[in-house]
Formats: structure tokens, C-alpha cells, sequence
């Protein structure tokens, strides 16, 4: 699993035999089921063709089905009592299932159980007041690791409780103003039991690189959760749903954008600007300080160990994973932070004139006959080509192996793809159809092998046709 790496493996077996509650082991282990089975081999006797998963594969339905079944007898067991953290990892990897099926209401309810059970063991404040010094005895260092194994779950939920509340359009449930545990460290580290800095999630966005880099962390999930949380906060800058006016855009375009440019520019504050340009700088320079070996340059991503003697297949597939993860993450913080000056560009009349301009693809724009740069729009377009890029230089399996929760993040390309083909008079029309359709199979690989939502690709059908 290269999404989430919640098990300290080497002792995972010593875990297994410190359970002494059947019913947590069979949450547990169902749990687990779930996600593995997807792997399972399409023909029985052929143990190596783990690339392949049958389409009427359910298996993992079943064991996800009998895995909240088991989470709710030892929930109900548990009373009033603290659930263990074994029974809380149960719960991470079934709503992690239920989240990446859709962000609907038993996902959204399981999230929130995750958040209050973490509370209730006090996974926020794993390293509040921590006395300084790095462990050096054997029980001081068994210690460290039997935290971190806690940290995983914390930051484990904290990724999840991201990612549905942006879908959503909803504030966190997890409260970033006390937040006092460490970020991972690497697995290698932590298997080995050998002690590494680590640091908190810093409350501005320009010191939560500059920490990681202080203290030598090169964990992929470090560096992956610094910039989600830079997405986050420019996400979060305005929430445009509450500020729309009760218009319908489908029936009432001309309406729609006469609001953005009346009422919505009295509702930019000259600080959200500020907050906008510490956002890109932070973005930009967390790309600089990123570590080689989480930095993605445009190279081939095989997923598999074909291209490097020095790893093996699962660090291969982990390595590759956490470049494309971080890499798309990086254009999505792009988006959520330019898509701002595009709809100030809307609010200018710069973009989505009466008529059809040219901007490199499909618009220009002036404003009082003075040319005007329509960044914005371009950066969001251009974090839409990189995102397809990526993809072309995959394997064509690659989907398996990474974070499925990615596939609302290509959904978004695919769409800015669309608006282009649109609108783009001046292109070619069968190079913007021919990235779409990249884009478009690539969502259909997500669904076909993860079970995403099947609305996404329904919306990409009938966008170009509403727009």
C-alpha cells in the first residue's frame, strides 16, 4: 500500500499476538483484506500477475462489508471505554474504502468517528512537551517507534479529513490550532527503529518547508502533507459557494458574471491578495527545497523495479508513487491558488468576453484598449498540461499504485481541458480532443480498478455541451 503506510511491518506479527480481542483482529484483519484483495491475482495458480484485477472482483466488497460489521460489534463492545489503536487503524482503512467510493454520508460519518476516536487516544499531542534529546536506549527507542506507529494514524486521518472536506466544500474536523505531532518520518527509519528528527506542521505556510528541511526529513508523506496544506489554505481563502448569489450559471450566464463583476470585487480584501502572494512564494519554494528523491523532472515512472537495480519492487512503486503524488499535488495547490486571479480576471472583463479572443488558447484580453496578462487562467491551463504529462510518462497501470483520492485532482485537468476545447477557436481542435481523451481514460482507470465515484465521469460528459 503505497497510499498510507500505518504498520510498523517488522513487528507487525508481535502486534497481531498483543491482540487479545478476537473481534479487534477480525476488524483488523478485514480491514486489511479489503484493500489487498483488489490485488488478488487473476488466475489463481499465476501468483506473480499482481498487475491484474478482474472487473467482477468483489472480494474486497465483501470483506470491506464485513469489516464494518466487525468495527461496530467492538464499537458497541467498547462502550465508553477508549477504542484501541488497532481498532482505530481498522477504522482508517475502511474509511479510507468508503471515501474513495465517494465523499457521501457514510464516509463523511466514519471520517468523523475517525477524528474522535484520535482525540480520545490524544494522537493530536503524540509530542506535546516533549523533552528534548533524541532516544538512544533500546526501550527509549521502542518507545519512539510505538509513537510513530500513532503519528501514522494521526496524519493518516488528517490526509483524509483534507481531501473530503475539500470535496465537500466543508471546514475541517480536525482543529490545525493543536496540532503538536511530529510529521513522519521515513519508513526505513522507523522499520530499522533508528531515530530521526522530525517537526510540527508550522502554522505559516513558509516555515512548514523550511522545517522539514531543517531538521534533514525526507519523508515522501512529510513533504506530501506540507503541500496539501499549502492547497488547503488557498482553498480555504475564499469560499466561493457561500458568495454566490442564488443564480443558476447553466440558465443565467450574463446574470452570473455581472455579479463577479459588481458585488464580487467588493468582497476581495486587500489581505486575501497578501495571503495569495505568501502562498505562491511558499509553493515556489517548496518545489525548490523539495528532496531529489521526492522531485519528479520528467522522467519515466514504471511502477516496478525494471529501471533501477538499486530498488526493489515495492520501493520502487513506493518511490515513483510519492513523486507522481506530491507532483500532482503540487499543480493542484497551483490551481486552488490561481484559480483566484482567473475570477479576477472575471471580475476585470478581462477574460470570457462577448467575443472569442486569443490567449494562446482561445482568449485575449484588454482592458480600456491596454493588453492585460491573464496569469491566471494560463497557470491553471498550464498545471492541466503538466498533470497530462505525468500521465504519458506512466505505466498504464500506474493508477493501481497510487492514491485514488488523486483521481478527483486528473478529473480537474480533464475539465480545464474541456473549457479549453470549448472555447479555443484558434487551436486544433483534434490535439485538444486527443488530450482529453487521455485525461478521460485515465479517470476511467481510477473507477474501473478503485470503484471512484462514477459522477465524475458522468459531469465530464455533459460539461462541454453545458459550457
Amino acid at each position: 500500500m503505497t497510499t498510507f503506510s500505518l504498520f510498523h511491518q517488522p513487528s507487525f506479527g508481535s502486534k497481531i499476538q498483543n491482540i487479545k480481542t478476537p473481534i479487534h483482529l477480525k476488524a483488523l484483519f478485514a480491514a486489511m483484506f479489503s484493500f489487498s484483495a483488489r490485488f488478488k491475482p487473476k488466475f489463481p495458480h499465476d501468483v506473480h500477475d499482481f498487475a491484474q484485477s478482474p472487473p467482477d472482483n468483489v472480494d474486497h466488497q465483501r470483506f470491506h462489508s464485513l469489516a464494518l460489521k466487525f468495527i461496530d460489534e467492538a464499537m458497541e463492545e467498547c462502550s465508553d471505554e477508549t477504542p484501541p489503536l488497532c481498532l482505530l487503524q481498522a477504522l482508517i482503512l475502511s474509511t479510507f474504502y468508503k471515501l474513495t467510493n465517494g465523499v457521501r454520508g457514510r464516509a463523511w460519518r466514519l471520517l468523523g468517528s475517525c477524528v474522535r476516536i484520535a482525540y480520545e487516544l490524544r494522537l493530536h499531542l503524540i509530542d506535546y512537551e516533549r523533552p528534548g534529546g533524541a532516544p538512544k536506549t533500546g526501550p527509549e527507542l521502542a518507545r519512539w517507534s510505538s509513537d510513530e506507529e500513532r503519528r501514522r494514524s494521526w496524519w493518516a486521518i488528517w490526509e483524509m479529513d483534507i481531501f473530503a472536506s475539500t470535496i465537500k466544500r466543508s471546514p475541517t474536523a480536525i482543529d490545525w490550532a493543536m496540532n503538536e505531532t511530529y510529521l513522519p518520518v521515513k519508513d526505513e527509519f522507523w522499520f530499522n527503529r533508528r531515530h530521526h528528527p522530525s517537526c510540527f506542521l508550522e502554522k505559516k505556510p513558509m516555515d512548514r518547508w523550511k522545517s522539514l528541511e531543517k531538521c534533514r526529513n525526507e519523508s515522501p508523506e512529510a513533504w506530501f502533507i506540507v503541500v496539501n496544506s499549502i492547497m488547503r489554505d488557498a482553498r480555504l481563502l475564499s469560499n466561493l459557494r457561500s458568495m454566490l448569489p442564488d443564480i443558476d450559471p447553466n440558465n443565467n450566464v450574463a446574470q452570473l458574471i455581472q455579479y463577479f463583476r459588481n458585488e464580487f470585487r467588493k468582497k476581495q480584501p486587500e489581505e486575501e491578495a497578501e495571503k495569495l502572494t505568501i502562498l505562491i512564494h511558499s509553493l515556489c519554494c517548496f518545489t525548490m527545497a523539495l528532496p531529489e528523491s521526492l522531485a519528479y523532472n520528467g522522467e519515466y515512472l514504471s511502477f516496478a523495479s525494471t529501471d533501477s537495480s538499486s530498488f526493489s519492487t515495492t520501493e520502487c512503486r513506493q518511490n515513483h508513487s510519492a513523486r507522481y503524488s506530491i507532483y500532482l499535488m503540487i499543480q493542484l495547490a497551483k490551481f486552488m491558488i490561481y484559480h483566484h486571479y482567473a475570477f479576477g480576471e472575471i471580475v476585470a472583463g478581462t477574460i470570457l468576453m462577448d467575443k472569442p479572443r486569443n490567449l494562446g488558447f482561445g482568449w485575449t484580453a484588454t482592458e480600456q484598449g491596454k493588453p492585460t496578462n491573464c496569469q491566471g487562467l494560463l497557470t491553471c491551463m498550464e498545471s492541466a498540461d503538466s498533470i497530462l504529462e505525468i500521465l504519458n510518462r506512466c505505466s498504464e497501470n500506474h493508477v493501481q499504485h497510487v492514491n485514488p483520492f488523486l483521481a478527483s485532482t486528473v478529473w480537474l485537468a480533464t475539465a480545464l481541458q474541456v473549457l479549453r476545447k470549448a472555447f479555443g477557436d484558434d487551436l486544433n481542435p483534434d490535439l485538444i480532443e486527443s488530450k482529453c481523451e487521455v485525461l478521460r481514460i485515465n479517470c476511467q482507470q481510477y473507477t474501473k480498478f478503485w470503484g471512484t465515484p462514477l459522477a465524475l465521469m458522468e459531469n465530464l460528459d455533459s460539461l462541454e455541451e453545458r459550457l
